[in-house]
């Protein structure tokens, strides 16, 4: 729920229609059935628990780490993947297939820009030489192929791809220049 909706929420409380609110990307209401007061829990409360996740997440993420430097180590000497090892782990192998190196993200994975930079100066088969860490997630990355671009395409779809940036440069000149003259209009309505 975003602010705007809460604000209009408290302000009307359980059982009644909020107003037409505006947000950052749209115009919404809602039915308000129940306001439940806001409670803090005391840290006595929850200390222990927290502690318990801290460390739990510490020994977590250096045994994955180390996991991820084997199979690194392992998977760039011998040129193979120790599949036993990930399964053991019970980690998987996941491909990506057809990526764009120019896109900002990988598959799933995002955004995932030092992986594809890295993979832009890799030689087909190669595995990157670093463990990736990324959302938190430690990444071991191996190039199968790449593919040159097509530079026939490209020729023949150039001038559609400059049209559409310069409908996209145009676009954007209206819109601001929408967005000036309502920053600079004072507008007044009457409601008779």
């Amino acid at each position: 729920m975003g602010p705007e909706i809460y604000e209009a929420a408290v302000a009307v409380g359980a059982g009644a229609l909020t107003p037409v609110v505006r947000t950052n990307t749209d115009y919404r209401f809602a039915l308000i059935q129940t306001l439940d007061e806001a409670h803090v829990t005391p840290f006595e409360d929850v200390s222990g628990t927290i502690a318990r996740s801290l460390v739990q997440n510490d020994r977590v993420g250096a045994h994955t780490s180390e996991l991820a430097e084997a199979l690194l180590t392992q998977w760039s000497e011998n040129g193979e993947l120790d599949l036993e090892l990930l399964a053991a782990s019970d980690l998987e192998l996941s491909e990506i297939s057809d990526t764009n190196l120019a896109a900002p993200t990988l598959g799933e994975i995002a955004p995932a820009t030092e992986i594809l930079i890295a993979a832009r100066f890799a030689e087909s088969g190669e595995v990157l030489g670093k463990v990736f860490t990324i959302n938190g997630a430690s990444i071991v990355v191996r190039v199968v192929s790449i593919d040159q671009p097509d530079s026939d395409l490209f020729e023949t779809q150039k001038e559609l791809i400059r049209m559409r940036i310069l409908n996209e440069e145009v676009n954007a000149a209206i819109v601001n220049w929408q967005s000036d003259l309502q920053r600079r209009t004072n507008m007044i309505s009457h409601i008779n």
